[in-house]
């Protein structure tokens, strides 16, 4: 199995433009990025928004691709991927699972297509205190009404970028600029930043991973 050890970067960063940066690729086999869990498990069931780029082809993925996890069950913690084509849906899903539960958008809402289709999408989910909101390419596709007070703290001593733990499914692709905010982030602000890397250290922006093919982790 590969492993790429990446460290938290909360260092000052030139901006540039995301899309001009060599993503990270993952192969789909046995690629992922192995990390502390400290940074979710501060989370708990307070709020956060997560971002990444991700790009893709449907047909070259596994059933459930995924983006973060640091599930320790397949029932318990915190997983950001793609769903599978469930429920009349047309395309594989953004989807978020607390404690067990899936939540996806039929279709990907009102983006109504595929973030999988061979180029780059931004992707981003907040979490508040009643609901997820789901975010494509810095707009709103839908939101979902959370059952209970799930919460991202896991007994595992590591998270993964490209997989899962108790439920390999690898990703096949590129994913990069991987941001976890303690915080719910407003439209306008994914919007304002997404397509650049993150300047300073903002306020509330407590797990960044650039991801760039060939550059490692500082």
């Amino acid at each position: 199995m590969i492993l790429r050890y990446a460290l938290l970067l909360l260092t000052t960063l030139p901006i540039a433009a995301v899309a001009q940066e060599p993503c990270l690729l993952f192969d789909g086999q046995d690629d992922q990025v192995t990390l502390p869990n400290e940074v979710l498990n501060t989370i708990g069931t307070n709020p956060f928004t997560i971002e990444a780029w991700v790009r893709g082809v449907e047909a070259d993925q596994v059933t459930h691709p995924r983006i973060l996890s640091n599930r320790d069950a397949v029932n318990n913690g915190f997983m950001f991927g793609i769903h599978g084509i469930w429920g009349g849906s047309s395309h594989k899903m953004l989807c978020m699972q607390l404690d067990g539960l899936n939540y996806i958008l039929i279709n990907n809402g009102t983006y109504n297509g595929s973030v999988l289709d061979g180029t780059c999408h931004h992707v981003a989910v907040s979490k508040g205190t009643d609901s997820l909101r789901f975010y494509i390419d810095g707009l709103h596709v839908g939101s979902k009404v959370l059952q209970g007070n799930p919460s991202a703290t896991t007994t595992a001593s590591t998270m993964l970028i490209g997989n899962d733990g108790p439920d390999p499914q690898p990703f096949n692709g590129n994913i990069s600029q991987v941001r976890l905010w303690n915080h719910v982030r407003s439209q306008a602000e994914i919007m304002a930043d997404k397509d650049y890397s993150t300047p300073g250290t903002p306020s509330g922006l407590v797990g960044y991973w650039e991801m760039r093919e060939g550059h490692g982790q500082q």
